[in-house]
């Protein structure tokens, strides 16, 4: 006969085997799991009868009776129950979780992750007055550059892609290039990455059995499918030698370019405390300037700041970019004369 320990054991363990909706668990299939959990062997009808009264109790609790055996499921949205309880700290970190990071997850992940996510609010609004619940509230990532309202990725794209990325194997995407109004041939390409730049995701793969690395964006793919084809990676691939080599700053050439500039004392004050580069240094020019010299990419990146910062800087050198920043801002005058 079963110690009422015995029987608690076997209700745990059958209550954390059972999947969320659209996940579904058959009575062998938690035959099998629990005698692993609890090393004793258990009745397919024990279960099958212990799972029809905890429904009871556990109103999220559903079951499939449209096979045989029956499907046994937490209903979509259910909480996740946890022993010990979810305290306030962890429940803090899967809201922050979920606010920053989830989408970089695989749907996999997410999918399991989402009861913790409503298990994490329920908790944190218990905790009203408490100093956990506050922080939330308290801290903000912000963008420093335009925030763009970029095309909603739709799952039937998103969930291949990640997939295909997670299990290594090879995508065929119907893809839209920029500047095109309709999709070409189908792309096969080997995932080797995922890049949020920008706000905009790539994919960084390669193509067919060809070994240059190129990015595709996302938001630009119409179709998305997993093909039962291992992905080849580059020998020697690293995603973050990858981005270290310029590829997401638009590179104009492969090397790196030694930087003057002249700028007001107040944006040096920025630069001083975030530098350009390793071997930034700050000279002193007038009250109001102050001359910096660092080695940097020359990419589109790099351009893009210089004008942004308007009056603000001057190139003193390298004497090519200084004249390439002169002729933008005289044909950008010539705009507003």
């Amino acid at each position: 006969m079963a110690t009422v320990s015995g029987v608690l054991m076997r209700h745990w363990a059958m209550l954390r085997l059972v999947p969320c909706e659209p996940g579904r668990i058959t009575t062998p299939q938690l035959q099998r799991g629990i005698e692993d959990h609890t090393r004793e062997k258990v009745h397919v009808r024990s279960i099958q009868r212990d799972l029809e009264k905890l429904q009871d109790v556990f109103p999220d609790l559903k079951s499939d009776t449209r096979n045989n055996p029956y499907g046994w499921y937490w209903r979509k949205g259910a909480e996740r129950i946890e022993f010990p309880s979810m305290d306030g700290y962890t429940a803090l970190t899967f809201r922050l979780v979920e606010q920053y990071i989830a989408s970089l997850m695989p749907p996999s992940a997410q999918r399991e992750l989402k009861s913790y996510f409503t298990r994490a609010g329920t908790v944190l609004a218990q905790l009203a007055e408490s100093p956990l619940a506050r922080w939330q509230d308290q801290v903000r990532v912000i963008p420093r550059d335009i925030r763009h309202h970029l095309p909603k990725i739709p799952e039937s794209i998103t969930h291949p892609v990640y997939d295909a990325l997670l299990r290594g194997q090879r995508l065929k995407v119907s893809y839209l290039p920029l500047g095109r109004e309709t999709a070409g041939e189908p792309y096969e390409l080997n995932p080797l990455g995922l890049v949020v730049s920008n706000h905009v995701y790539y994919l960084v793969a390669t193509a067919w059995g060809y070994e240059d690395i190129r990015q595709y964006a996302l938001h630009r793919m119409r179709k998305a499918e997993i093909l039962p084809i291992p992905a080849p990676k580059p020998k020697g691939f690293s995603l973050d030698r990858y981005i270290a080599s310029g590829a997401f700053d638009v590179l104009v050439t492969n090397a790196s370019v030694k930087l003057k500039l002249r700028m007001s004392a107040e944006l040096a004050r920025h630069l001083e405390e975030a530098p350009l580069s390793g071997d930034q240094v700050v000279k002193g020019g007038t009250a109001d300037t102050k001359l910096i010299s660092a080695t940097v990419q020359d990419s589109n990146q790099l351009r893009w700041w210089i004008l942004s910062q308007g009056e603000q800087l001057e190139v003193l050198a390298p004497k090519s970019l200084r004249s390439e920043i002169a002729r933008t801002l005289k044909e950008t005058a010539k705009q507003y004369a």
